[in-house]
């Protein structure tokens, strides 16, 4: 079992936004590009560091004005109706305007996310089941925390989210440091890996070096270039293009033949819409 020890508000006031460093009084937007976090082999070292474990599921930022939400894909695909009982959570937040990002997960019998669960599920009518990981806070009552630390707007996201482990919308824990024992223990559970934060970052959407990503599994990372699906096999696809992903070059790789579960690609077909 992992054992994440973390900010404890319980006992803390709350923080006066107008106070809080970075925090800036702005309008409210209507979509935030989320932080992407780039892909290195080990942990990085020092305190400096937050580190979570990296879920596997739909990258997901949620938007409250005024009791109305909205969720929408890292894309700003618009996914309100697929969501509903994460709608329902987020509007339960004690918040007049926020903007929450995370990731919307369904977990196994062991509580480890599971994409192939989310997957059959987003293929079926159910509009239940699903859990809003909640990792980053980027506005929140009239100010944006985009030039806020990480470390203060993880604070006021717990003091917003609260610390329950099993609701819908969810905390997402995380460590000080300790960087390689913490990705060791994430794989011995069978997770897919860890995401390191620095401390003091602000918000960017952008992929930088200031959040990182490390896998358990070794894999490569392609991008589906374009794909053709069979009318009579519609789980079969016939991708045009694998590109391999090298820092800022992209090598066609050919084409590739696959079998996908018929969720997957469905997936596939709504990405596409």
């Amino acid at each position: 079992m992992i054992h994440i020890d973390s900010i404890n508000l319980e006992n803390l006031p709350l923080i006066d936004l107008k106070k809080l460093r970075g925090a800036r009084k702005s309008k409210l937007p209507s979509f935030i590009p989320p932080q992407l976090a780039t892909l290195v082999k080990e942990p990085p070292s020092g305190d400096e560091w937050l580190h979570e474990l990296k879920f596997d599921g739909y990258r997901t930022l949620s938007r409250v004005d005024r009791g109305r939400v909205t969720v929408w894909s890292r894309n700003g695909k618009d996914r309100t109706e697929k969501f509903q009982n994460v709608v329902e959570a987020v509007k339960s937040l004690k918040a007049t305007s926020a903007m929450l990002d995370g990731e919307i997960v369904i977990v196994d019998a062991q509580g480890r996310s599971s994409f192939q669960k989310l997957q059959r599920a987003m293929g079926k009518a159910t509009v239940s089941g699903f859990a809003y990981e909640v990792f980053d806070l980027i506005y929140l009552d009239g100010f944006s925390l985009t030039q806020t630390p990480l470390k203060h707007r993880k604070e006021l996201q717990k003091d917003l989210v609260g610390s329950n482990s099993h609701g819908v919308i969810r905390y997402s824990e995380h460590i000080n440091g300790s960087g390689d024992e913490f990705f060791k223990h994430a794989c011995e559970y069978g997770i897919e890996g860890i995401v390191s934060k620095l401390a003091n970052s602000h918000y960017e959407s952008t992929r930088n070096r200031k959040r990182l990503q490390v896998k358990c599994a070794k894999q490569q990372e392609f991008v589906i270039a374009g794909y053709t699906p069979f009318v009579k096999r519609p789980a079969r696809i016939r991708f045009a293009g694998l590109r391999f992903l090298r820092e800022t070059e992209a090598r066609l790789r050919g084409r590739s033949w696959d079998r996908l579960h018929i969720q997957t690609a469905q997936c596939f077909e709504e990405a596409a819409r």
